[in-house]
């Protein structure tokens, strides 16, 4: 498969064209809407996005584990990370899509 990349920009331009907004009413609207969800999810919320998913932080705990070349120990801290989970109808379009 041939994928492309789409940044903040592009997503702006075509939300722009899509919606009949300026590109910078588009990039406005999505640096506020990441804004939101961030603030949520720091605020220890579930973000639901009904048929595209939940965005979420989970506690990973504190680990050991070897350096794999030198063989030292080494121990990563406890911390925040966010997670993102597809809704299931999301699943079976990517799923279908890759069958086809």
């Amino acid at each position: 498969m041939d994928f492309k990349i789409i940044n903040k920009l592009g997503l702006a331009k075509k939300l722009g064209n899509y919606m009949g907004w300026s590109q910078k009413e588009s990039l406005y609207f999505i640096e506020h809407c990441f804004d939101w969800i961030k603030l949520k999810m720091i605020q220890g919320n579930r973000v639901i996005l009904s048929g595209f998913g939940v965005f979420q932080l989970n506690f990973r705990k504190k680990r050991r584990l070897l350096h794999p070349i030198t063989q030292k120990p080494l121990i990563i801290p406890e911390r925040l990370c966010p997670q993102f989970t597809p809704a299931d109808s999301l699943l079976k379009l990517f799923n279908r899509k890759a069958i086809l």
